[in-house]
């Protein structure tokens, strides 16, 4: 089919401007239907029908209640990020958009044709009218694609009269690729009803329209015709695009956004085997912008992020890509680079941010830190390489700011562990895992101590001592700061202020406590300092607060406020790393700064040529005009002491006078006397008696001070024992436990000492040798003994006719049953005795000891299948809990009181008989005074009635850390506390626990009472004992703890055949551990 050509016919008055674009063809799928159908506007119109200015208000308020989805979605708490909460609000406005859109006339909405109305066009005046009066653009196409008529609303919509475009071209107007699709409405043989295309035709002004053209046949196979109704959806086009831009694009920056960054880069990982080069993902994290965006606000914030995506467009190549991520993360996409075309564009890039950025009343500096991915068959998907990149950038991050890394395999372990201190760090506050340094300050020329700087570091458990460095940023940004900063300024004033009443007449010493930039910007610091120094005494002017020159480069007046009422205060403010910033010079004379600390990287250049010693005493000589004192950091030679001194510095700290001190060494160091640390698991009452105690140890060692802390746990004991500075003594209450510990070398072998001071090993009890020796060393002394006996209520035993408790198994059993009651519905209302395993304080030791089973034979292998002992006791066990009913007793053991209540079974009269450590008879004293009650020592086998008696023996031990200082002091203690029959005696007085030594179990100054008398005589006698320790400790009875759990709920058959598994794996248990502590002996001494 011919069409007529732009050189056969004039062309129609069009603009100059045309641009031709690619456009939508046509869609077969849309053209499938057995009617035909009239354009809407050539349709009788329903009187329905919405005016066009309705519509358009219409689509109007639906598009405006998207845009403020996105608005609300910005602004209204919990929705999420900015970023993603202004997309979902969008996406809202689009489907309400894209709802309208459907509604607008189309295919679906053309009013079927009257049967052979325009079959036979033989009225052209009936043709003619319906054309002239069509409501929408309409225009007549002949076969050979040539304009016949139009109708007058075409001039309004195009512009064109109808005399400039009949008998013109379709291709005059149509955009020429869109051409193809009118012409296939012309040459199908049968053309669906409401046929559709879209296409973009030009307006006479030349701007280019897009158009939804709905086309119907009329007419004769010899006279074909064609009617196309036009519908404008410029504006739909626009407003789809717009919103697929805002889905794909930073608004802020108008970058690339994440999705279309990951889109580019899936692409350009596909094209990878075309290319000799791969791609490249630089990922950027801009540095100190929550400082900026904190102190000078989100607007000037939002001004900075423009300004910074500005420069990173122009820093990347022709066909790169620079996309925003959020926040203050963007990302480049580098096609077809190798790895110095990579480094050589982060290097402009950094370049570009590192200039000054002009905000709306002040230049600023923040520049940025990159990390690299190249791809790799290691790195195949976007995934993998935003991450390698991610990686990269806080390992760079690690060496400092304003650089870039290139991804190594390994930075992922460094990733991993960062990850994980991120996960620890949360909670360290309250578990009382960071510890406060001091380094001192010393006045020149003379070096005499003046200040104390605190120095924060985390005393991880698992990992030792960590530096700030490795976990400040990860506070920041998670916000802990704020409770860490106050956390130290409460110590350092508090250590200051007991420095200050140490040192009497001296002079005092001034702490320093540095603040970070999140601090400064919070709301709480000034309320946090004078509480600090209220609740301390510490007078204001002892205290200095050290900010960072970065801090400072973006001062606001809030800022300002801030530091003008800390001065207010009375606290003085220092400059840290000074002279590192920009603008230095100018704080001075902006900020109530008090002193300047000189950063380290200019005193170590004094001794190097005369460049440096110019630029130091410039900074003196301008600080001391000011009236501002200077402090020389990290001094490290005799020879950099002796030129400051020269140059007029008035302080200095570092090496060179002193390294930085845990608080008992720093103590040292200023007060002149020595501080042993001392960790004991004690709390409340007991804590006070065992502090009573420390002070007699004072008075009698006047250059000796402790410092107690209780409520310790054998976790953070663990934990205490991987770094250098932990405490110098400890005290655990769980014995059982400290054998893992010294079968790591944890704790300092005793012997030597004893020997040398003349302590015989026979002053201690036998019983207490299992716990406090391994391997022939003594790790520890024992201070108080855990000693476990029969409690029993008289009234109960009265009312059964008992006079006195029972002394063997038989009895107990007999007692047992003869006091149980049981409720009208079969309960259990007072049980006798209950014999389940983990009920208070029933154990498999206690009830081991009472059959006199042995753990294991005399070649240290595990012997519960091969002793008899054990298989009576676990029978006995059982026949008495199934008498009782083992559902029964978990009911009972569910409605009781927990042990240590006021309201347990024993306390309350629900138990008759129970066996407890020779503490109850403290406990009962204070609540339960009512109770009539006697103690015993427990039931044994009927088969070793010389047994009854002894009983099962534990306590707390008291050791010195391998890595402890002050080894002779620390000695010291721990032998006035295991070994003085004075000290012991008043313990033991106050706490209620046994000594653990033969003459102080014979002490005058040993009050019992006739109770915890009986308790004395049980830990006395010759056969009482604890279980063995082994290189894993007592964990090795857990083993046996879980197979008894199973034989007393009735799921074991075969008894005899359980115990030798649980020997088998015990002793594979313990094996392992042996090995496992040669391999660690082994690299500790090649160490």
């Amino acid at each position: 089919m011919a069409v007529r050509t732009a050189e056969a016919d004039a062309a129609p008055d069009v603009g100059p401007n045309a641009v031709d674009a690619p456009c939508r063809r046509a869609d077969p799928r849309r053209m499938q239907s057995s009617k035909k159908a009239l354009p809407r506007s050539l349709a009788p119109q329903p009187l329905t029908r919405l005016p066009v200015r309705l519509e358009t208000a219409l689509i109007f308020v639906l598009l405006l209640v998207g845009i403020c989805g996105g608005i609300a979605a910005v602004v209204l708490p919990g929705s999420g990020t900015t970023e993603r909460g202004a997309l979902e609000g969008l996406a809202v406005g689009s489907m309400l958009v894209a709802l309208v859109a459907w509604s607008r006339p189309s295919a679906s909405d053309v009013a079927p044709l009257p049967a052979g109305l325009l079959d036979h066009v033989g009225l052209p005046s009936t043709f003619d009218s319906l054309v002239a009066n069509a409501s929408d653009p309409t225009i007549v196409l002949d076969d050979s694609g040539t304009i016949r008529s139009v109708s007058p609303s075409l001039t309004s919509a195009l512009g064109y009269t109808p005399e400039t475009l009949v008998n013109v071209g379709i291709d005059h107007i149509v955009s020429p690729p869109d051409v193809a699709s009118i012409l296939a409405m012309l040459s199908a043989t049968e053309l669906p009803s409401g046929a559709r295309t879209e296409c973009r035709v030009r307006h006479r002004d030349g701007r280019w329209l897009t158009v939804e053209a709905v086309g119907v046949r009329v007419g004769v196979e010899e006279d074909r015709t064609l009617l196309l109704a036009l519908h404008d959806v410029t504006k739909w086009k626009a407003l789809e695009e717009q919103l697929t831009r805002q889905a794909f694009h930073d608004s802020l920056t108008g970058l690339a956004n994440r999705a279309l960054f990951i889109d580019l880069l899936e692409n350009a990982l596909g094209r990878r085997r075309y290319h000799a080069r791969g791609a490249a993902v630089l990922f950027l994290d801009l540095d100190d912008f929550k400082t900026v965006n904190d102190s000078l606000g989100h607007v000037e914030g939002d001004i900075l992020i423009g300004q910074v995506g500005a420069r990173l467009a122009e820093a990347v190549r022709p066909g790169d890509t620079a996309a925003r991520f959020g926040g203050d993360e963007f990302a480049l996409l580098l096609d077809d680079v190798d790895e110095d075309q990579a480094v050589s564009i982060a290097t402009r890039a950094l370049a570009a941010l590192n200039r000054p950025f002009e905000l709306s009343d002040r230049p600023v500096r923040i520049g940025a830190t990159v990390g690299i991915a190249l791809s790799s068959p290691a790195l195949p998907t976007a995934t993998a390489m935003l991450r390698a990149a991610d990686i990269a950038m806080y390992s760079a991050k690690g060496s400092g700011k304003g650089r870039f890394r290139v991804f190594e395999p390994a930075m992922y372990d460094a990733a991993a562990e960062r990850l994980q201190l991120g996960v620890d760090i949360r909670g360290a506050v309250e578990r009382g895992e960071f510890v406060v340094h001091y380094q001192p300050t010393v006045d020149l020329p003379g070096a005499t101590v003046t200040g104390m700087e605190a120095l924060v570091r985390w005393a991880h458990p698992e990992r030792g001592l960590i530096q700030p460095d490795d976990f400040i940023p990860l506070a920041e940004s998670t916000g802990l700061i704020i409770p860490l900063g106050e956390w130290v300024l409460r110590e350092a004033c508090k250590q200051a202020r007991a420095w200050q009443r140490a040192r009497g007449v001296r002079p005092p010493l001034v702490v320093t406590v540095n603040l970070s930039g999140v601090q400064l910007a919070g709301t709480s610091l000034v309320a946090a300092v004078s509480l600090a120094l209220e609740d301390s005494g510490l007078p204001p002017e002892l205290l200095v607060l050290e900010i960072t020159e970065s801090v400072m480069a973006h001062e606001t007046e809030e800022t300002v406020r801030r530091l003008r009422q800390l001065k207010g205060l009375g606290v003085g403010i220092a400059i840290d790393d000074f002279g590192t910033g920009y603008s230095s010079l100018s704080y001075l004379r902006r900020f109530p700064v008090d002193m300047v600390k000189i950063d380290k990287s200019f005193i170590a250049a004094i001794t190097s040529g005369a460049d440096g010693q110019a630029l130091v005493r410039a900074i003196i000589r301008l600080a001391h005009g000011l009236k501002v004192k200077t402090v020389a950091e990290g001094v490290e030679l005799e020879a950099q002491a002796r030129r400051l001194s020269r140059m007029g510095c008035d302080q200095a700290q570092g090496f060179y006078f002193g390294r930085a001190m845990d608080a008992l060494e720093a103590t040292a160091y200023v007060v002149g006397h020595t501080t042993i640390n001392l960790w004991v698991g004690h709390s409340g009452h007991e804590l006070d008696v065992i502090k009573d105690v420390v002070a007699d140890f004072e008075d009698a060692n006047p250059g000796l001070r402790v410092h107690v802390v209780g409520s310790i746990s054998d976790a953070r004991i663990i934990a205490a024992l991987k770094i250098s500075d932990g405490p110098n003594v400890v005290c655990s209450v769980e014995s059982d436990n400290f054998g893992t510990y010294s079968s790591s070398g944890g704790f300092v072998d005793l012997r030597a000492y004893m020997e040398r001071d003349g302590i015989d090993l026979n002053l201690l009890t036998e019983a207490t040798q299992a716990y406090t020796r391994l391997d022939g060393k003594q790790w520890a002394l024992p201070m108080l003994a855990d000693t476990y006996g029969l409690y029993f209520n008289k009234k109960l035993f009265a009312d059964e006719g008992l006079d006195r408790p029972p002394r063997t198994i038989s009895e107990l059993t007999d007692y047992a049953k003869r006091l149980t009651r049981r409720n009208p519905d079969g309960s259990l209302r007072v049980v006798g005795f209950n014999p389940l395993i983990d009920f208070y304080e029933n154990s498999l030791p206690i009830f081991g000891h009472m059959f006199g089973a042995r753990w294991s034979d005399s070649a240290g292998r595990s012997a519960l299948a091969a002793d008899p002992a054990w298989a009576r006791l676990l029978r006995w066990q059982k026949e008495l809990i199934d008498w009782y009913g083992y559902e029964d007793l978990v009911r009972f053991v569910a409605d009781v009181g927990q042990e240590f209540t006021p309201a347990n079974a024993f306390q309350m009269g629900k138990l008759a008989m129970n066996i407890d450590g020779e503490w109850r008879v403290a406990f009962l004293a204070t609540e339960a005074p009512h109770l009539d009650y006697g103690a015993a020592p427990y039931p044994v086998d009927d088969a070793a009635p010389d047994l009854y008696g002894s009983g099962y023996i534990n306590g707390s031990v008291i050791g010195i850390p391998t890595g402890a200082g002050y080894l002779e002091e620390s000695w010291k203690l721990v032998r006035y506390l295991a070994t003085d029959d004075r000290a012991l005696a008043k313990l033991s007085n106050g706490l209620r626990n046994v000594p653990s030594t033969k003459s102080s179990l014979r002490s005058p100054e040993l009050v019992p009472d006739e109770r915890f008398a009986i308790f004395l005589e049980i830990f006395a006698h010759p056969r009482s004992g604890s279980t063995p320790i082994t290189v894993v400790g007592s964990a090795y009875q857990d083993l046996l703890a879980i197979f008894s759990a199973e034989w007393q709920a009735g799921q074991v058959t075969d008894l005899e055949s359980g115990l030798r598994m649980v020997d088998r794996n015990t002793d594979a248990h313990i094996e392992k551990a042996v090995r496992a502590r040669r391999r660690f002996s082994t690299q500790r001494t090649a160490a």
